[in-house]
C-alpha cells in the first residue's frame, strides 16, 4: 500500500465475531479511548504548563506514542510529513524545559505542540496532496474538520466497542453506579463526621477537591473526544479530495475574479507614496545605519517607532500581495507580468523598511540592555525579511512556490528559538556589556524576575566581578533564587533549573 494512499474500507473490516466478542479494532478503539481520556485529564491537571514542564513533555510524548501504537495494528505507516510533525511537536513541548523563566507566555508553544500533533495524526493515517502549496493548507483545514466530524465515536468506542453484541451500555451503567454510590457515601460520611473518632478514619477529602476533579473531567472528556475524532476521521480518510492537487488548482483558478486594474492601481499609488516617503525621510532612515540618533529622538522612541511602522506597512503589503497572488485575474501574459513586477517592488520596499527597523533595534540594544521583547522583535523582523525574500523568488521564478519556503523558514526559526536558551543568552549579553564598560548600569531585578533560573550563572559572575550596589543586588538576587530552589519539586524543574543547581554547588 502506498504511504499516501487512502485506506480501503474493506481493509479495515474486522473478522466475524462470535458470542458477542469484541473485534481487534474494537479493542484497539476502547484502549485508545481510555488512554486519550487519561492523557487529556492529566494535561488539564497541569494546565498551565508552568505547573509541570516535564509533565507536559512526558504527556506529549505519551500522546504520540499511544497514537502510533493504535496506528500500527491498522497498518498505518509514518511518512516524511508525520515524522516532521512528530519532531516539531516534541520540540514545542520542550520549549518550557529549555527556556525556564519565571514568567513566560507559553500559549504559542503549547498551541504549536497540539497543532503538530493534529497534523501528525492526519499525515499518519490519511492521504495527502502532492501539491507543495495549497495542499498543506487544505490538510490543515481537513485536520480541523476531523477533530469534530467523528466526535461521537469516542463514546461509541467506550460504551459499545466495535463487534460487541452484548448490552452496549454496561460500562456506562457501571460508571453511573459508581457515581451514585460515591455521592451517597460522601453524604452519609458528612452527616456522621460529627464524631471525632469516625472523622479521623475518613480520608482528608474536601468538597473543593471533588468539584475540582469534576471540573477537570468536564474539560478532559471533550478534549479526548476531539483527539479520538481526529484519529478516527483521518484513519477513514474522509474528504480525500479536499487536499488533492486537482482541487487546489481548481479552487485557485475559480477565485481569481478581481480585475487587474483594481489591484494594480492601489499598488502603484502605494509604491509612489513609499518613494516620496523615503526621499523626504532619507536622513532619518540613514541614521539608523550610521549609529546616530536623529535630532529630537531618544533611542527607545526611535526603535519603537520603526517597529510599529514596520508592522503596519508589512500588513498592508502582505494583503496586497496576497490579493494579487490569489484573487487577481491573470488570464493574459501582461497581467501576469504586472502582478510579478508589483509583487517584487512591494516586497523590496518592505525589505528596506525591515533593514532600517532592525538597525534601529540594534542601536537601541547597544545603548540599553537586551530584553526578551527586544530579542523577539529582532528575530521576528528577520523572519519577515525571509518571507518577503521568498515572495520575490517565487515572483521571479514561476516554478518556485513561496509557501513551502515560508513554512520551512518558520519551522527553522521556531526550532532554533525553542532549543536555544535565549534567556541565558540575554543575561550573558547584559552582564558582558556591564562588565566590559559598555553600559553604566544593569537591571539586576530584570535578570532575577524575568529570566529566572537562566540568570543564575550570570548573577554569580556579577557577584564575583562587580562592585558597589550592583554587587549587593546581584548577591541578594542570587541568594533569593538559591533559597527558592529548595522548594521546587522534581517535576517542576527545567534544564536551566538544574544548571542553576550546579552554580549553587548542589
Amino acid at each position: 500500500m502506498e504511504i499516501n494512499e487512502p485506506f480501503k474500507a474493506e481493509a479495515l473490516e474486522p473478522a466475524p465475531v462470535k458470542k458477542g466478542g469484541v473485534t481487534r479494532e474494537g479493542t484497539i478503539g476502547l484502549v485508545f479511548a481510555l488512554a486519550l481520556l487519561a492523557i487529556s485529564y492529566l494535561l488539564i491537571c497541569i494546565f498551565p504548563v508552568m505547573l509541570s514542564p516535564l509533565g507536559f513533555l512526558i504527556l506529549t510524548a505519551a500522546l504520540y506514542a499511544v497514537t502510533a501504537a493504535a496506528a500500527l495494528p491498522l497498518k498505518a505507516r509514518p511518512d516524511g510529513r508525520s515524522i516532521a510533525a512528530l519532531i516539531i511537536g516534541m520540540i514545542a513541548a520542550m520549549y518550557r524545559m529549555v527556556h525556564g523563566c519565571a514568567e513566560f507566555d507559553l500559549f504559542p508553544a503549547t498551541l504549536a505542540a497540539l497543532a503538530a500533533y493534529a497534523y501528525f495524526a492526519v499525515s499518519l493515517f490519511s492521504n495527502h496532496s502532492r501539491s507543495p502549496g495549497g495542499g498543506l493548507l487544505m490538510d490543515i483545514v481537513k485536520g480541523i474538520a476531523y477533530a469534530f466530524v467523528s466526535f461521537h465515536e469516542f463514546f461509541t468506542a467506550l460504551f459499545k466497542p466495535r463487534g460487541c453484541k452484548r448490552r452496549p451500555y454496561a460500562l456506562l451503567l457501571v460508571i453511573g453506579g459508581l457515581a451514585v454510590t460515591a455521592l451517597i457515601v460522601i453524604a452519609a460520611a458528612s452527616l456522621l463526621s460529627y464524631d471525632a473518632n469516625f472523622r479521623a478514619m475518613l480520608p482528608n477529602i474536601e468538597i473543593d477537591d471533588i468539584l475540582s476533579f469534576l471540573l477537570k473531567l468536564s474539560f478532559a472528556v471533550p478534549l479526548a473526544a476531539m483527539l479520538f475524532s481526529l484519529n478516527s476521521s483521518s484513519r477513514k480518510g474522509l474528504f480525500p479530495a479536499l487536499s488533492s492537487e486537482d482541487t487546489v488548482v481548481r479552487v485557485g483558478s475559480k477565485v481569481k475574479v478581481i480585475p487587474a486594474v483594481i489591484v494594480i492601481m492601489p499598488a502603484a499609488a502605494l509604491l509612489i507614496v513609499y518613494v516620496l516617503f523615503f526621499i523626504s525621510q532619507w536622513a532619518y532612515y540613514i541614521s539608523a545605519f550610521t549609529r546616530a540618533l536623529p535630532e529630537g529622538y531618544s533611542a527607545a522612541g526611535y526603535a519603537r517607532e520603526g517597529f510599529f511602522q514596520l508592522c503596519a506597512v508589512t500588513v498592508i503589503n502582505l494583503i496586497l500581495i496576497f490579493v494579487m497572488s490569489c484573487f487577481m485575474k491573470t488570464g493574459t501574459r501582461g497581467a501576469d507580468i504586472l502582478r510579478r513586477v508589483f509583487t517584487v517592488l512591494l516586497s523590496a520596499a518592505t525589505l528596506i523598511l525591515i533593514a532600517t527597523a532592525v538597525s534601529k533595534m540594534l542601536l537601541y540594544i547597544e545603548r540599553f540592555d537586551l530584553t526578551r521583547a527586544r530579542l523577539e522583535a529582532t528575530v521576528f523582523m528577520i523572519f519577515l525579511a525571509v518571507v518577503f525574500i521568498a515572495v520575490i523568488i517565487a515572483a521571479v521564478f514561476k516554478r518556485v512556490k513561496a509557501l513551502p519556503i515560508i513554512i520551512a523558514a518558520a519551522l527553522l526559526f521556531f526550532t532554533a528559538y525553542s532549543l536555544v536558551n535565549t534567556n541565558r543568552f540575554i543575561a550573558s549579553y547584559n552582564v558582558d556589556a556591564y562588565l566590559d564598560g559598555k553600559h553604566d548600569s544593569i537591571d539586576v531585578e530584570y535578570l532575577r524576575n524575568d529570566l529566572g533560573w537562566s540568570s543564575v550563572p550570570e548573577l554569580k559572575r556579577l557577584l564575583e566581578n562587580a562592585e558597589g550596589s550592583v554587587q549587593r543586588d546581584a548577591e541578594h538576587a542570587y541568594n533569593d533564587l538559591r533559597s527558592h530552589s529548595e522548594s521546587v519539586l522534581w517535576y517542576q524543574g527545567e534544564i536551566p533549573y538544574y544548571e542553576a543547581k550546579k552554580s549553587f554547588g548542589e
